[in-house]
Order: C-alpha cells, then sequence, then structure tokens
C-alpha cells in the first residue's frame, strides 16, 4: 500500500504514527506516473516482494519498473 500525505509547509509537524513505513518520495517507481503506466501489481516478483519487505530496490534506469 502506498499512502501519500500532503502537509501545508515544509515545516508543519507530523507526528508519524508506528505502522508507517519508509519514505519513498525520492524512489522514481513511486511517481504517480510511474504508478500509472505500470502498476505495482506489474512490477517483477522480485520487486513486489522486496517493496512488500522493505528493502525497496534503487531505482535505476534498467530496474525502474
Amino acid at each position: 500500500m502506498a499512502i501519500e500525505i500532503e502537509f501545508e509547509s515544509p515545516s508543519e509537524h507530523f507526528e508519524r504514527p508506528d505502522w508507517l513505513g519508509e519514505e519513498v518520495t525520492s524512489r522514481l517507481r513511486y511517481y504517480n506516473f510511474r504508478l500509472n503506466s505500470r502498476p505495482f501489481e506489474d512490477w517483477p516478483r522480485d520487486d513486489r516482494d522486496a517493496a512488500r519487505a522493505g528493502r525497496h530496490l534503487e531505482s535505476t534506469p534498467d530496474r525502474v519498473p
């Protein structure tokens, strides 16, 4: 599951809940345009398994699903 949280400003206080996983803002594969063109369900199984386990594979040109 991916959750997008938007704030009014970068300095806005946010108390991070325990259930919230790793920050993936800088990972290209999670950008909306990428997920729209290649949804998570279409990623290679190893990539999906790694993401589910919190071991997000680096977004390099040859790895971006």
